[in-house]
């Protein structure tokens, strides 16, 4: 069973100035428009960050990266590097499942492929839907959408 879900920081997002969200470049948008915790659970092994200052976008992003990864080499690994830390989750598939291992964390999850490629689909899309509900004018932002493709309800 994976949890994946997140947290947005009220405080630091109501510094973000609304007049620049519809021409903020793809390193703003992944980095400096929405920050929080990630809460991050497979399998009875916590690899959440609640650290209040994960991008939060950035993270949604780079899981689809990794899965894409994933899917185009079914032996391989990829790892997603915080920043601002040295924490690293990293996401090993071998055929049908993938082993999740984090630094900051003392046990590891095998999970189905399949699985956690619903997981992170469905957490990008929550993230897409509650930064937009934040920042309505994200959605007049080509740079942003093509960051998180949408699939229709």
């Amino acid at each position: 069973m994976i949890r994946l879900d997140f947290r947005l920081d009220p405080g630091f997002n109501a510094q973000t100035n609304a007049s620049d969200l519809i021409s903020a470049d793809e390193v703003a948008l992944r980095f400096k428009i929405a920050v929080g915790d990630i809460i991050f659970e497979a399998n009875g092994c916590d690899f959440s960050a609640k650290w209040g200052w994960v991008p939060i976008i950035d993270f949604a992003v780079s899981l689809r990266n990794i899965i894409g990864n994933l899917v185009a080499h079914e032996d391989s690994e990829s790892v997603f590097e915080f920043t601002e830390s040295n924490a690293t989750i990293s996401f090993e598939r071998c055929e049908d499942s993938v082993l999740i291992l984090a630094s900051y964390a003392s046990c590891q999850a095998t999970v189905e492929f399949d699985e956690l490629v619903l997981a992170i689909d469905d957490f990008s899309q929550r993230v897409f839907h509650s930064v937009t509900e934040h920042y309505p004018l994200l959605l007049e932002n080509p740079a942003f959408r093509n960051l998180i493709p949408v699939v229709p309800d």
